[in-house]
């Protein structure tokens, strides 16, 4: 599945925040992976379930199953660990040894969940300052990309952490072995072409042919009558994130159709409070807890209009200028880590609950 990207200004970024944007992003095909890492600094800004984590690791793999330096770090564990390489396998660090010895090559370095660093208070940061110190004298020949959800994010330290000057002379990277380029020769029409240093980016949703992909993936053998019937229902804009739509065809193999949208709704929401399988939680929170919670949180959003919900207390929160829904004071008798396991699972992304506030009074409890 192809996934692409579009470019993000900072407006576009906050209105990822709504609901209603999700067509907008729809009319633009995008950029795919290979434009996208000619770039040295990327930032993928997109909704959780919408594939972020799953598209860096795949590409990462890819990348270094053909013999390219390019390595996966989740911020959280990089702001933990002093010892950047034992989150590397050995072949992993033995690519880095091969990467630090060329001199002519650039290494990529995917760092995932910016919010979630920030759910477990660590600091952006502390996680950078232990990649530079793994670096090393090398920083010139790096390319990083961070992943996160719509939540403030302190891309200036990643200038002054990493700032960017020219390659040298002579480096080689990944798109230059594709496009078959020599050491240091640019054309004026290729200069002309350059892409941008810096780059903010979001996955666009699923388009009708990645849908259909992704839903055979999934294992439907009736992908023609699913896809029809999203169509006959109008429900496609339920389908463009690839969590939701495999919550669908998980749906769809109980009842063999696409149900109204409060019962999808509903359904989704009760998905999003269990306990997250891919990663272990901050701590326990039952099922019925995290429902009173969430609750709580998604009414909150309604009635402050506000589509931010804090992730943490740094003090760069309380300096913002947007109102923003604070769980710590919403949820006074939790504990921290009850608070911070409600807000890493899916229900807590502002725009579906304030989609789910106009079903939740009629939720089982």
């Amino acid at each position: 599945m192809d996934r692409r990207f579009i470019d993000l200004t900072s407006e576009q970024i906050s209105a990822l925040l709504e609901a209603a944007t999700m067509s907008w992003f729809g009319h633009s095909r995008g950029i795919d992976w290979t434009e996208l890492l000619r770039s040295r600094r990327i930032t993928i800004i997109s909704e959780a379930g919408s594939g972020k984590t799953y598209e860096c690791q795949s590409q990462q793999r890819r990348l270094f199953d053909e013999g390219q330096p390019a390595f996966f770090f989740e911020l959280s564990e990089l702001a933990r660990s002093e010892a950047t390489g034992s989150l590397l396998t050995p072949e992993e660090l033995s690519r880095v040894e091969v990467w630090r010895a060329a001199s002519d090559e650039i290494a990529t370095f995917f760092l995932d969940a910016y919010d979630e660093l920030r759910l477990t208070r660590g600091k952006f940061r502390t996680a950078l300052t232990h990649l530079k110190a793994f670096v090393g004298p090398n920083l010139d020949r790096i390319s990083l990309i961070v992943t996160s959800r719509p939540v403030p994010f302190e891309r200036e330290l990643l200038g002054q952490l990493f700032p960017l000057s020219a390659p040298p002379e002579g480096t080689r990277t990944f798109v230059d072995d594709v496009m078959g380029t020599a050491h240091g020769q640019v054309s004026p029409s290729a200069k002309e072409k350059q892409p941008p240093l810096w780059r903010k980016v979001c996955l666009t949703p699923l388009d009708e042919p990645a849908i259909r992909a992704l839903v055979t993936e999934q294992g439907l053998t009736d992908v023609e009558a699913f896809i029809s019937d999203l169509r006959t229902r109008d429900a496609f804009d339920f389908a463009r994130r690839p969590q939701d739509l495999i919550e669908l065809c998980q749906d769809w193999r109980e009842h063999r159709r696409i149900r109204v949208h409060r019962d999808q709704v509903i359904t989704n929401v009760n998905l999003k409070l269990k306990p997250r399988t891919d990663r272990d939680e901050a701590g326990p929170l039952s099922e019925a807890k995290a429902r009173e919670g969430a609750g709580t949180l998604a009414l909150a959003v309604l009635l402050m209009k506000s589509m931010t919900i804090r992730h943490s207390a740094d003090l760069q929160d309380d300096d913002a200028t947007e109102p923003c829904v604070d769980p710590t004071r919403l949820l006074p008798t939790w504990t921290q880590e009850e608070r911070r396991t409600l807000l890493e699972r899916p229900v807590t992304c502002a725009s579906k609950m304030a989609l789910a506030i106009s079903t939740w009074m009629g939720m089982p409890g």
